[in-house]
């Protein structure tokens, strides 16, 4: 997939994505978030009190949301989302 960065990011080999930076919804979002992905839900579980939602979208992305969100969206195993997150929530290394 195609990561988008803010325009003076150096050259890197990795990228990660705090998991609280990634907005869940079930239609993709008009905004000018830069990074949108349309993907499946592979795996739903408990941590410290939020949900870690993990979606299949060309990579797995970890998303960490409210148990008000999740239920919300109604989500499931095998769901379809979209993932939004900005380019300047990336960090390169």
């Amino acid at each position: 997939i195609r990561i988008m960065l803010p325009r003076d990011t150096p050259a890197c080999r990795h990228v990660s994505i705090d998991p609280r930076e990634i907005v869940l919804s079930r239609q993709p979002l008009v905004s000018s978030i830069r990074n949108r992905y349309h993907g499946r839900v592979v795996s739903i579980s408990e941590e410290m009190g939020k949900v870690r939602v993990a979606v299949e979208a060309g990579e797995i992305f970890q998303v960490l949301i409210t148990y008000e969100a999740l239920q919300d969206l109604d989500l499931s195993l095998g769901d379809l989302v979209w993932i939004h997150f900005k380019s300047n929530s990336v960090v390169v290394f």
